[in-house]
């Protein structure tokens, strides 16, 4: 039975009705880039990756060499030419320069291209293989592959905690190797298991990747990125997924024989191909650039505590309370200047002897949390009587 990739129409019109009246539309928005969209620059993107696409689509029929893929692939050179040229001097050009210049945008762009293309490529080679090889229609082969969306559909309404509570660089370090190990298992036995030993745990394995890594990754993309270019981050970050999806897609497909005989084996080219993009997205999230000296990692929805600035009033610290905050001895914000006899630290200054000594001290009372912390070298440095010296004369 030949696979059909169409949908039903009621389906596709149920979608668009629904969609329609559940997504909510844009607000006004705060910050507007001057200036119109950079069309030309856009045509050429779109002619340059439709032309590399196509010249790939041609080699199981021609070849690498054949006479429509180089003519398509010089066809793709020329427009890339062109649109480095046009994004050079555009008043508004797709990708600006100080955009670009985010780590964190190509890190969760290159690593997100990488993870949503081996995913189609590892659908579209097993889709062929159960419809083709195992005369399956179209809808068990869906159901088959339902393990590895259903994950990210129950879970996506608790992506925003997670990454809150356990921050992007852990979900998509995380994310990524369970991934991996998905496609390491389809490439290790192939497509000829059974299915619940050869297909569903991969399928499980990469849709628990895709929980953990693809809202982290959007996170990730804009964090860093002033607000009036996050729009322009946002789309930058998009294309290269999109455009990650459709090569390897397309790669995958020039693997695949044209005239299968049998049950797809393990370590096939296509799923070697599927298996090496996933790797370089794993190594792109894991081998990340170093942290600079003394800089604090940042997660959504955490703030840092904010220095303490000297003459204001500041917070208490934990186990203080508001007689111990006022205590003069006690130096708050950054540290001072260091001790004219050279120890490091605050300098601190003698506290009044008339708060512990239990002579001066009102009957009645009680000594406060730090009244054992006097000091009895400041005490005789000042000329008050110590707390020995109280007894005594007491």
């Amino acid at each position: 039975m030949a696979p059909d990739p169409r949908l039903p129409r009621p389906v596709v019109a149920a979608l668009f009705a629904a969609g329609t009246r559940l997504i909510p539309r844009d607000g006004p928005r705060r910050h507007r880039a001057p200036g119109r969209p950079d069309v030309p620059g856009a045509l050429l993107l779109t002619a340059a990756i439709a032309a590399l696409i196509g010249a790939l689509s041609h080699v199981p029929a021609e070849g690498w060499a054949g006479r429509r893929g180089t003519a398509l692939l010089l066809l793709c050179a020329v427009s890339s030419g062109l649109l480095v040229l046009r994004e050079r001097t555009a008043a508004r050009p797709l990708w600006p320069a100080h955009v670009l210049r985010s780590p964190g945008l190509v890190r969760a762009a290159l690593v997100a291209a990488a993870l949503n293309g081996a995913h189609p490529g590892a659908l579209l080679t097993a889709s062929l293989h159960l419809q083709t090889q195992r005369d399956l229609g179209p809808l068990p082969t869906a159901l088959a592959f339902l393990p590895a969306a259903a994950p990210l559909a129950l879970c996506a309404l608790h992506s925003g905690r997670m990454v809150e509570r356990f921050g992007p660089r852990r979900l998509i370090a995380c994310g990524l190797t369970s991934a991996l190990a998905g496609f390491a298992l389809l490439w290790q036995q192939g497509l000829d298991g059974p299915y619940p030993t050869g297909l569903l745990p991969a399928l499980l394995a990469v849709g628990a990747g895709f929980v953990l890594a693809f809202a982290a990754l959007n996170t990730q993309a804009t964090a860093g990125v002033p607000d009036r270019d996050k729009a322009r981050a946002g789309a930058a970050y998009q294309t290269a997924v999109q455009i990650g999806a459709a090569l390897t897609v397309a790669c995958t497909a020039a693997l695949l024989p044209t005239a299968p005989t049998g049950p797809l084996p393990g370590r096939a080219p296509a799923l070697t191909a599927v298996l090496a993009v996933a790797a370089l997205g794993w190594l792109a999230a894991v081998v990340g650039t170093p942290r600079r000296r003394g800089a604090t990692p940042s997660r959504p929805g955490r703030t840092a505590r904010p220095a303490a600035v000297p003459g204001l009033p500041q917070p208490l610290l934990a186990g203080e309370d508001e007689s111990d905050a006022a205590e003069p001895h006690i130096v708050r914000g950054p540290p001072a200047r260091p001790h004219p006899r050279g120890t490091a630290g605050p300098r601190r200054r003698p506290r009044p002897a008339g708060r512990s000594c239990r002579a001066h001290r009102p009957p009645g009372s009680t000594p406060g949390p730090r009244a054992a912390a006097c000091s009895t070298r400041a005490r005789k440095r000042a000329g008050t009587p110590t707390p020995t010296e109280c007894g005594r004369t007491g």
